[in-house]
């Protein structure tokens, strides 16, 4: 091999590599550009609540009268409400395209749909009885009942938890609450 196919090769190589690496170090330029201006405003921000600071302090050192203070005051204070609506509006406007994908990939209403399902099997299915023999644990479960505030459940026999009336295994220890029913 030749010194020229060497750096031929390399430099191809290099090429590659940074064809391949490219998305890692460009950003969308729509999303750089509204993020420049959401910088330029919160700079904006703090540069008027900076000023607000240093009258404040000419205030209380005397340099600045009363009336000029309040007036000055109120101007800077519109002036950091209108930077602050700006960096809102951007932020909405920004978040308004992007949606927060479901841990699974799934949209995000079909969550609430499986949330709302399972409230209304709970909700349909009857108290199930203790299964605990031990007699001494009752008046502890009875007062676990009474200060957890779930009514109509049942409690686990084995971590003394209370478990929901449907529930067929412990939420905490996993222990089997009930047995399967076979039809």
């Amino acid at each position: 091999m030749t010194i020229g196919s060497i750096l031929l090769g390399l430099a191809l190589l290099g090429l590659v590599a940074l064809y391949v690496t490219r998305p890692l170090y460009t950003v969308d330029r729509h999303r750089r550009r509204q993020m420049s201006e959401r910088k330029s405003l919160v700079l904006q921000k703090e540069a008027v609540l900076t000023e607000i600071q240093a009258l404040d302090f000419d205030y209380e050192t005397g340099k600045v009268d009363k009336g000029e203070y309040q007036q000055q005051r109120e101007a800077y204070i519109q002036e950091a409400a209108n930077l602050l609506m700006r960096i809102d509006a951007l932020d909405d406007k920004y978040l308004e395209g992007a949606t927060v994908p479901a841990p699974d990939g799934r949209p995000e209403g079909e969550f609430d749909e499986i949330e709302a399902a399972i409230a209304r099997r709970r909700a349909a299915a009857a108290p199930m009885p203790s299964a605990s023999t031990n007699e001494s644990a009752a008046p502890v479960y009875e007062e676990t009942a009474t200060t957890s505030g779930t009514s109509g459940g049942s409690f686990c026999p084995q971590c003394g938890k209370a478990a929901d009336a449907g529930d067929r295994f412990c939420a905490y220890c996993g222990h089997q609450l009930a047995e399967a029913q076979h039809a």
